[in-house]
């Protein structure tokens, strides 16, 4: 007889932390927060709430309020190092951290097309990667915090993004992995994550692999065949490597490997769940365009 996994849906109340990161943009408007609290908060059957900003939100004071009530966030904070969340047009000349700058990759031998998210300027996908997960890093320090001040972990942690429209409730098996979006883009799409406990400060330690130096290099180059996964150009190559693709280096590959260098399991899975871009009517259109665009 085969034994079904409980789901998180239906389970008992579940020791949940959800935490927010990046920044506010489509939040305030009710159909994106209140998708989120129904179908992702509500879903799971509540738990702790972490707002983490990129930027001191705009909102008004009435708006602001509506969030506070509806949320009831335990911690809140304003990112202090404002110059590490902007998306430079160039990369810096300390991209490649502490280590040595590892060779770029020629994009143009390699046939990497021009739409190509960071065509023009490999190394700016580092920054921006260290720019991302160094916030996570940091909010994560909010849940320790209050693990220290109640003397007691979560059960589990969520990443979630504050413009994220759901339009069905999250269900998943209650397992100590990662639950990450099905969608690869190259790597892990780091969108949405549900972690147990046990991996969770891993997968929000993510910028660890990018500041890590193996042999002089960043450690996310020293293991990545010729310099970034999806990529192989030798006889044998690593799982989730074929031979001849190009070379990728973007966040989500460099997250990928970071996970997988840390033995961190994960489940890629259906997250009802897409980026609101702009303002949405209500719940129902939020839907309708989530549905009609796939951008998840």
């Amino acid at each position: 007889m085969t034994r079904l996994l409980p789901l998180l849906a239906l389970s008992r109340a579940q020791d949940t932390a959800f935490v927010f990161v990046g920044h506010a943009r489509t939040f305030g408007d009710p159909a994106v927060h209140l998708s989120i609290k129904t179908n992702l908060v509500d879903a799971l059957h509540g738990g702790d709430v972490f707002w983490y900003f990129s930027e001191r939100p705009d909102w008004d004071a009435a708006t602001e309020a509506v969030l506070r009530d509806l949320f009831r966030p335990v911690a809140i904070e304003v990112d202090a190092m404002q110059h590490e969340g902007a998306w430079n047009d160039t990369s810096t000349k300390t991209w490649h951290g502490p280590c040595k700058a590892p060779p770029l990759p020629d994009l143009a031998a390699l046939g990497v097309p021009p739409t190509f998210k960071f065509y023009t300027d490999p190394a700016r996908a580092v920054d921006v990667a260290r720019n991302i997960y160094a916030k996570w890093t940091r909010a994560f320090g909010l849940v320790l915090r209050e693990e220290e001040r109640r003397s007691r972990k979560y059960e589990r942690v969520a990443r979630c993004r504050f413009d994220a429209a759901w339009y069905a409730p999250l269900a998943l098996h209650r397992e100590a992995v990662c639950y990450v979006p099905i969608q690869t883009w190259n790597g892990i799409n780091d969108q949405f994550a549900l972690c147990g406990r046990s991996v969770a400060q891993t997968y929000f330690g993510a910028s660890s692999v990018l500041d890590e130096c193996t042999d002089g290099l960043p450690r996310w180059y020293a293991v990545l065949e010729h310099g970034m996964a999806p990529t192989c150009l030798r006889e044998r190559c690593s799982p989730g490597s074929l031979a001849n693709d190009p070379i990728v280096w973007q966040p989500e590959t460099f997250l990928w490997r970071h996970l997988l260098l840390e033995n961190v399991t994960v489940r890629r899975s259906t997250v009802p769940a897409a980026i609101a871009r702009h303002a949405l009517e209500s719940s129902a259109a939020a839907a309708e365009t989530l549905f009609g665009r796939g951008d998840n």
